[in-house]
């Protein structure tokens, strides 16, 4: 479904080409069109704390240019988001270097080994 008689023609490239480029250029279009009117709810929530916290609280969203809804929204979020698990990777690299001898027999320094029977 090329329209390039609606743009005059594409005289720089063959057909093909610019209908395929067409083809993409509405494809993105409309995927930002579809998604643009995503929104979240937000809900209302009332809290009780201490008047020289909230003093306080409201000088240093001020500073930050940022509301008290955003900074406890963020608080949240923070305190409510899943425990990174570690990877593999991770818990080696944590044990650090070795001092076995590459060379050792490590079946026999296995069973010496207090814990295990030795």
């Amino acid at each position: 479904m090329c329209r390039c008689a609606d743009f005059g023609g594409a005289d720089f490239m063959n057909n093909k080409t610019h209908c395929k480029i067409e083809q993409k250029f509405i494809h993105i279009v409309r995927i930002k069109i579809k998604y643009a009117y995503i929104c979240f709810m937000k809900s209302r929530l009332n809290l009780t704390i201490d008047e020289s916290i909230l003093n306080n609280v409201k000088v240093y969203a001020e500073e930050h240019r940022t509301s008290i809804s955003e900074l406890v929204e963020g608080y949240f979020e923070e305190l409510t988001k899943p425990v990174k698990r570690k990877t593999f990777v991770d818990i080696v690299k944590e044990l650090g270097k070795n001092d076995i001898d590459p060379k050792a027999d490590l079946k026999k320094l296995y069973y010496q080994d207090p814990k295990h029977g030795g």
